[in-house]
């Protein structure tokens, strides 16, 4: 899910299509329109606190996207949130993994978009040009000591998540209270 609460009811959804995937082939290829389906969910904790001061940090990886879209729409219709940096970092595997830019105009003129892949041997020789390595070791060397000051929405993979909580509690001291993580599989 990547919407916020509205009037209309309406619910969005951020499907990538896996190839031979058990869900997704279901979803593309035999649902129809029309056909009932039962949604469970969603269960999360990194949500977003508006009533919070500090400037906001969204890390996220694979699957992790929709919710923290999900973030920065709210942050974005958020009158106490209006001017607040807010910082996204995307981590990928390869270029081809990560999201259209466009995908998050409007979001406001204060959102700074930083993405990251970890594998660029998935690539074509050449065909990336940004930072290389570990979503949680590019935050850390960008937000540096001043990691202490942010909001923390986290979401993603497990050893993503657990890798940006020890870095940012143990090395850089962030109080727990200012971290909001879901993990998924």
């Amino acid at each position: 899910m990547s919407n916020i609460a509205n009037d209309e009811g309406e619910w969005e959804f951020m499907i990538r299509r896996v190839p031979n995937g058990s869900a997704t082939g279901l979803l593309f290829d035999t649902l129809r329109l029309g056909d009932v389906i039962t949604i469970d969910g969603p269960y999360i904790t990194a949500y977003l606190r508006i009533q919070s001061p500090r400037p906001l940090v969204c890390i996220a990886g694979g699957s992790g996207l929709a919710p923290i879209v999900s973030v920065l729409r709210g942050a974005a219709a958020s009158t106490e949130l209006a001017g607040r940096p807010i910082d996204f970092f995307y981590g990928a595997r390869g270029s081809r993994d990560l999201i259209n830019p466009a995908m998050l105009a409007g979001l406001g003129d204060n959102l700074r978009f930083h993405p990251i892949i970890s594998m660029p041997e998935l690539d074509e020789v050449g065909s990336w040009a940004g930072p290389i390595g570990m979503v949680h070791e590019f935050v850390d060397r960008t937000l540096g000591d001043g990691a202490r000051d942010c909001e923390f929405y986290l979401t993603g993979p497990p050893p993503m998540i657990d890798a940006n909580r020890r870095t940012l509690l143990l090395a850089r001291h962030v109080p727990a209270e200012q971290l909001h993580y879901d993990r998924f599989f």
